[in-house]
Formats: C-alpha cells, structure tokens, sequence
C-alpha cells in the first residue's frame, strides 16, 4: 500500500507546470480558447494531425431523434498513435500497483482529468473537431466540463450498469454531450458501450429515495435515488431497463461517439486479450449549473467558445495561477482517490 502511495505521489510531482495564458477581458467572444501549457516538443494550437469534421442537418435531428451520433475518425494514424503512447504511460504510471480487475467499474476503470497529466489529451479536449461540432450541437458558447481516461484493460470485467450521465452530474440546461474517443477497435467482445436510443427523450429520470452520497464518479458530483447498487463498498447507479437490451457501438480507432446527457447506455465487460481505451471528454454550455450542488453553482470549466456570464468560468483554468490551483486541488483528488483503494 505505501509503496502504491510513493509512487502516485512521484507521478504527481511531475504534473505539468503552468505557462501565462492571459484571461480573457468581461464579455469578450472567444473563438479559439487561449494557448495551454505544452509539454517539450509539443506545440499548443497546431493541428496534430486532426481531421475536421463538419456537423450536417441530418446530424442535428439524429442527435434530437436518436440521442447520439458516431462521427468518422478525428485523428490522423500517427496523431492516435501519440495520443495513445502518451496516456497510456499516465495510466500505467497512476494505476501501479492496483488490481483493476477489482474494484467498481468507476475505481477501476477511470483516471480523471488527464488533460492535466497529458497536453495531447488536452490539446484533443480544448481544441479537436469535436468542440467545432459541439458549436454547432450545443450552442456558440461552449464549456469543458470533464476529461478522463476510461480503460477497459484485458482482465477487467466489470461491466457498466445502466445509467445517464447526467445522473452522475446533473448540469442545467440540459445540452451537454458526452464524447467518447475510441483509441482501439470497440468490438463485440472487448466492451463496447450499448446505448438505448432514444431514451433521452424521458428527460431527467427521478433518482430520489430521500437521501444523498458522495459518489465515485470522478467529478464527486452528490446523487440520490432508488436506482442504485452497492457494490466494493460503492454505490453506483443501475437503472431499470427491463428486458430492453442496448445497441452496441462498434466503433473503429479514432472515431468518436456522442451521446446526449440523457442517453441511457451500459457497457459489456471486456471478455478479450485487447484493451479498450476511451478518452472520455464532456462538453457543457458555458453557463450550465451544477444542479446536485446547493444554490445551483456554475460548473467550472475552461472557456472554448463564445462567452459566459460567470466570471470564474471566464477565469478557470485561462490564468497561470488559476490553472496551478485546478491541477494541485484534482492531483489531491487524485491522490485520495488511488489512496483509498489501496486502505
């Protein structure tokens, strides 16, 4: 266990220093979100091989019908193989030493906010084809609300029970997206992720039985309901589905799929030798709320896109000093996290 704690602490001793990144004036339309700190030999605002995608009409009413949309892939071959190279050794490095095939699928299978671990991941997050298209499926003014790696490694067999992620972390208004870019083949027998479509139309599925908890999700958000379980001494949302089973989302490297925050979905256990790597990015109006949080407080995140009416939205994570307090409060987060499953 102590050996566990050294080495997470050497991983976040070596998390990446800040670089000036002027804040943004009151009001001011920003159209491309201010440079981020790079790593050595990489360069914020250049391409890294990125394809853009352009969203269609026939985008806009199948995200409104269905739910979600599995857009083509976004990232040249050797850009993936970066990205891919680059989290992975902040993976192996946070989860030493811990058993994965062990645990929630929330304990074992997440490592949030990597895009303060990993400027790849980060430059993915603040500037890939998907914020573009989040333009044109959320609105002019867009926000980053959450970055996480989501592995399913080969001896992993937690599966995911139902669930919406807007269980996880209720934000208002009800226009975030998840996005979920796939670094490996998603096949049948390595986890894929199964969604309902269509089921985000019942909107904010009632969760309540009376009483709250601090959940493993990775932003902490507090949920209540009767849909849950407990389970390695977690408790995780299961909702009803009946007999309905969910459509799996087979997916190629490098695409992306994206789901609305309503979305029911579930994910298979991986039953293969392969990994399944996710790079799992969430995507909010740049006035959206934390609606599980008393007074309803505006969820931090960085600015990509338009304007907000909130001044520490405009501020987070655009400062020097203000992106050396998000990384130092998440690397505690994160120590106590990892921490804890080793007690």
């Amino acid at each position: 266990m102590e050996a566990s704690r050294r080495r997470l602490r050497a991983v976040l001793e070596h998390l990446p220093a800040a670089s000036p990144t002027p804040a943004p004036e009151a009001g001011l339309q920003r159209e491309q979100p201010a440079p981020a700190p790079a790593a050595e030999g990489f360069v914020p605002g250049e391409s890294h091989g990125f394809i853009p995608y352009s969203v269609t009409e026939a985008d806009r009413r199948q995200l409104a019908e269905q739910g979600f949309l599995l857009l083509p892939r976004i990232l040249e071959p050797q850009a993936l193989s970066e990205l891919l190279e680059d989290v992975q050794s902040h993976w192996d490095r946070v989860k030493a030493g811990h058993d994965n095939s062990e645990g929630t699928w929330l304990q074992a299978g997440l490592l949030p906010n990597i895009h303060h671990l990993s400027s790849r991941a980060r430059d993915v997050y603040w500037r890939g084809p998907v914020v573009s298209a989040c333009r044109e499926l959320i609105g002019p003014n867009v926000k980053a609300a959450t970055s996480q790696l989501t592995f399913k490694m080969p001896g992993m067999h937690q599966g995911v029970d139902a669930h919406f992620d807007n269980g996880y972390g209720h934000l208002q208004p009800y226009s975030t997206l998840s996005t979920l870019l796939a670094l490996d083949d998603v096949e049948l027998d390595n986890g894929p992720v199964c969604l309902f479509p269509g089921s985000h139309l019942a909107g904010q599925r009632p969760l309540d039985d009376g009483g709250e908890y601090q959940s493993s999700a990775s932003n902490g958000a507090k949920v209540a309901g009767e849909n849950f379980k407990e389970e390695a001494g977690a408790r995780v949302i299961k909702m009803d589905t009946g007999d309905e089973e969910g459509v799996p989302m087979l997916m190629k490297a490098g695409q992306v799929l994206i789901m609305h925050c309503h979305m029911m979905h579930t994910s298979e256990p991986n039953l293969s030798s392969r990994p399944r790597r996710i790079v799992f990015c969430r995507y909010a109006d740049a006035d959206a709320v934390e609606a599980y949080n008393e007074g309803h407080p505006p969820r931090l995140g960085r600015l990509l896109l338009g304007r907000t009416r909130f001044p520490e939205v405009e501020r987070f994570e655009a400062t020097e000093e203000s992106w050396a307090e998000s990384v130092a409060a998440a690397a505690r987060q994160l120590e106590a996290r990892e921490a804890a499953r080793s007690d």
